[in-house]
């Protein structure tokens, strides 16, 4: 007796888009330091995630009360306070619909400040498009590293400032593209970096000098669904 059984398995496979780097938009002020900088027409087409980080120089008790793009509020990531005077925040906002102002606010003006607004394509702004940041604050060294888990087709994205004008302030990891950098008058030392996916997932930066504090802000991103299903299928014949 021969028997033949003949199915097809079918079964969905998700497709998901790649996270990009775009562009960004920086910058800085040194002198008669207001309450808010301007990081001014940052190029964001629809469905971009923003993401952008401001760096300070606190002679007080200066806090960072928002960020907005476009006028609409942008939700915070987390703010960091590093020794001997400077701070590191990020913040973020989904669903770009152009080119837009991005504007941090403080309760008083600092010494001085820095930014850089970063325009993500390929997120998952409808679902979740950040993974769990990693915030901290760290001295008595002149490098540092933290890691992460960027997911498949996804990007990391990070945010660094190190205090007392060191010299040389750079990206460790060989996977890192530096994004932005800024210097301001030898207090604060501030870089922006993207990672893909890699072996380690780790992000760090390295400076020369003196052993200097720190503060930084390591944020995996999520990709979109690239809409649809896939699917596969094949045949099995048995034989008795």
């Amino acid at each position: 007796l021969i028997a033949y059984i003949l199915f097809a398995l079918c079964l969905p496979v998700q497709a998901w888009a790649a996270v990009s780097f775009t562009s960004d938009i920086e910058g800085k002020v040194e002198t008669g330091v207001p309450t808010t900088l301007t990081l001014a027409s940052v190029p964001g087409t629809t469905g971009d995630l923003i993401i952008a980080f401001f760096s300070w120089r606190k002679s007080a008790t200066q806090v960072m009360t928002g960020a907005t793009y476009g006028g609409a509020a942008m939700t915070q990531i987390c703010t960091e306070q590093a020794l001997g005077g400077g701070a590191l925040a990020a913040w973020y906002y989904t669903g770009a619909t152009g080119t837009q102002d991005v504007v941090g606010t403080w309760d008083a003006a600092p010494s001085s400040m820095q930014g850089s607004a970063s325009v993500i394509a390929g997120a998952d702004i409808s679902g979740t498009p950040l993974g769990t940041a990693v915030c901290n604050t760290g001295s008595g060294t002149m490098s540092f590293t933290n890691a992460t888990t960027i997911p498949a087709n996804g990007l990391a994205i990070d945010g660094a400032m190190v205090r007392g004008g060191v010299t040389g302030f750079t990206v460790t990891d060989a996977e890192q593209t530096r994004r932005a950098t800024q210097v301001t008058s030898g207090v604060i030392d501030f870089g922006v970096s993207t990672e893909e996916p890699a072996g380690d997932d780790t992000l760090g930066w390295s400076w020369t000098g003196f052993n200097a504090s720190r503060a930084h802000i390591l944020v995996p991103i999520n990709p979109a669904a690239a809409g649809g299903a896939e699917t596969f299928g094949f045949r099995l014949r048995l034989v008795q």
